[in-house]
């Protein structure tokens, strides 16, 4: 199981991109043209949340075709994902403060405001349309969600806090660390001095004329937050090599790709999306169809025992632990977000060690994630060339 084993439907996407529109992906990456089909982005990011498809694999696909300097764009705005991953590893402290502010805006749930934004009643044309297709078909264009946010935040004053929420539980590639600095950013919080206003001749530009908010946007930034500068944790990230058997492989739905697992006796395969983490019924239900089609191909690709399991169900991990005198599990790492909270809290209820599996990938593009993302991108060909 050392070979990247794909999602064939993601691979045949991500191959009509590469052969339509990443030619002209930096000319138009911007527009919303209304449609997947119509606009000019790959549309992987929900098949890149769940491992179907790594970053890895996008990048050197598509320079299998193109020349780097020719699709420079695209390959940065692929890393800007890595980058918001490495980051929050790094400043791991933003996402327990994140967590701590929502449970104490709990009253917000009752505030007129909050209630019409959520069901898109705000009079914001383009912005109760954006909420609708958040809600119905899960997906936003990526400017729509810096507009979406601006709007939120600058115009009608909720906090930034129940939007990355909102986005959270509606989004098919909801990432704990895009999303969460992404919103943090808008805002004045990710970098000093620097926020995001969205502004009306944008939205009608990049939107084909289909929306002109004119006279209904804020226009000038009020921080309701002051700038704090997170210390910075350590990366605890190791890349090893396993050249023996190990005993028990724990699988779950933030990582499907089946890259650098190494030979195991015993295969946890998680058979449900974690009921624990509040989400929409949709996402579940693209989570649970992932799950399944993996589950049909891990039992092709795998000799090990698979046992499946699930969050809600740990004394059925533990019965099974005990019975095969399990002293070690080891998992790809989960990244810091909703779902490690669920294996840190599965670790400690069955008093067994975790040994996290990282990619190499991960492995030389964190460490440069430390600070802001214009560090990175000078070292991306040479980490890319490093990877291969």
């Amino acid at each position: 199981m050392n070979n990247l084993c794909t999602h064939g439907g993601s691979v045949h996407e991500l191959d009509m991109f590469i052969q339509h529109k990443l030619e002209n992906y930096a000319r138009y990456r911007n527009y919303d043209f209304g449609s997947k089909d119509d606009n000019y982005v790959s549309a992987l990011s929900p098949a890149i949340t769940r491992g179907l498809i790594t970053e890895e694999y996008i990048v050197n696909r598509a320079l299998k075709s193109h020349k780097f300097k020719n699709i420079q764009k695209f390959i940065e705005e692929i890393c800007w994902r890595t980058y918001w991953r490495g980051y929050l590893e790094q400043h791991r402290n933003i996402w327990g403060k994140y967590i701590k502010e929502l449970s104490e805006l709990k009253h917000w749930k009752d505030n007129d405001n909050y209630i019409n934004a959520i069901k898109g009643c705000t009079g914001i044309e383009c912005f109760d349309v954006w909420v609708k297709d958040l809600t119905d078909k899960n997906y936003l264009h990526n400017h729509v969600r810096m507009w979406f946010a601006s709007i939120w935040t600058h115009t009608l004053g909720l906090p930034w806090q129940l939007g990355a929420d909102l986005f959270m539980k509606h989004l098919l590639d909801a990432d704990s660390a895009s999303n969460t600095l992404s919103w943090r950013w808008v805002v004045g919080l990710h970098t000093k001095n620097k926020y995001y206003l969205a502004r009306a001749d944008n939205i009608k530009k990049y939107t084909n004329n289909n929306f002109y908010p004119v006279g209904l946007l804020a226009n000038q930034f009020k921080p309701t937050t002051p700038y704090i500068n997170h210390s910075l944790s350590n990366l605890n990230i190791i890349k090893k090599d396993y050249e023996k058997k190990i005993d028990c492989l724990l699988l779950h739905e933030n990582d499907l790709s089946f890259k650098n697992l190494p030979e195991s006796k015993f295969v946890l395969f998680q058979k449900t999306n974690c009921e624990k983490i509040k989400r929409s019924k949709n996402v579940r239900k693209f989570i649970n169809n992932c799950l399944k089609n993996r589950y049909l191909d891990l039992k092709e690709l795998s000799k090990s025992q698979i046992i499946e399991y699930s969050f809600e169900n740990q004394i059925k991990i533990e019965t099974f632990i005990k019975k095969n005198k399990i002293t070690k599990i080891h998992t790809p790492y989960p990244k810091i977000g909703y779902l490690k909270a669920q294996i840190d809290s599965l670790e400690k209820y069955l008093s067994v060690d975790f040994e996290y599996i990282y990619s190499n990938w991960d492995c030389l593009f964190w460490p440069n994630a430390d600070k802001g993302f214009f560090k990175l991108k000078k070292q991306i060909p040479k980490l890319i060339e490093q990877c291969n």
